[in-house]
């Protein structure tokens, strides 16, 4: 089966035709530049070539990171019970193949934001654990919001840099408020905290680290004071 494929679609706005193309797996290492448009935020966006409006065409994709090792689905919806029932196939297919004496040695992920998926490519062609980065969000977003106390609610979206990383500090409409550094000393003392080797789940958003938090909290405890106490409190909000 083809990677991609060409479609044609009408304009919401003028009616004319504009041709989309359309990714069903994409391969960094073998599609390096559509990676890097996917990266940046572009892969889902469209022109049209007779009355040049602009927006974003979403459609379902699988990105693979061969070097990661790691397969990100991105079903195209909201639907949370689509993501669970993809991690669900993906495990079986995982358990069909290693039945065969093909194992299909690779991480799974599903997200149900385009956002996400380009996060999940940032952070994962920077070499970093997505889980690791899910949790170093959550203890840094306490300690944000602590040194920010008129503000209620943000979020952090990870920034691949080079040879700096960073996070975007979004406000309640997604709007950029600032950027703070990724510390990698910070990011190695959470890593090593975690139990990575225990962890196999599809799904590793900024809910699945609550939780994980929640429940190793005494595993966290060479993780700042700060930071600490900061999430045992959110946690009882």
């Amino acid at each position: 089966m083809a990677d991609h494929h060409d479609e044609e679609a009408a304009c919401p706005k003028c009616g004319g035709t504009i041709t989309f193309t359309l990714w069903e797996n994409l391969v960094a290492e073998k599609h390096p530049q559509a990676a890097e448009k996917l990266m940046r935020g572009e892969l889902f966006a469209y022109e049209c070539p007779h009355c040049h409006a602009t927006g974003n065409g979403y459609y379902p994709l699988r990105y693979t990171d061969m070097t990661a090792r790691v397969m990100v689905d991105y079903p195209a919806t909201t639907d949370v019970r689509v993501a669970g029932e993809m991690a669900a196939e993906f495990k079986e297919k995982q358990k069909r193949f290693a039945e065969a004496g093909l194992p299909l040695e690779y991480d799974h992920r599903v997200v149900i934001d385009p956002n996400a998926l380009v996060e999940k490519a940032q952070i994962f062609a920077a070499g970093l654990d997505d889980r690791v980065i899910e949790v170093v969000k959550c203890f840094m977003t306490d300690a944000f919001l602590a040194e920010n106390r008129f503000l209620k609610k943000v979020r952090l979206r990870f920034l691949k840099g080079s040879p700096e990383h960073s996070f975007y500090v979004l406000g309640p409409e997604g709007e950029v408020l600032t950027r703070i550094l990724l510390d990698m000393s910070y990011y190695a003392m959470v890593k090593d905290a975690m139990k990575l080797d225990e962890i196999d789940e599809a799904v590793v958003n900024e809910a699945w680290a609550d939780d994980y938090i929640r429940s190793h909290i005494a595993d966290f405890q060479s993780v700042s004071y700060t930071h600490l106490r900061a999430h045992e409190t959110r946690g009882n909000l």
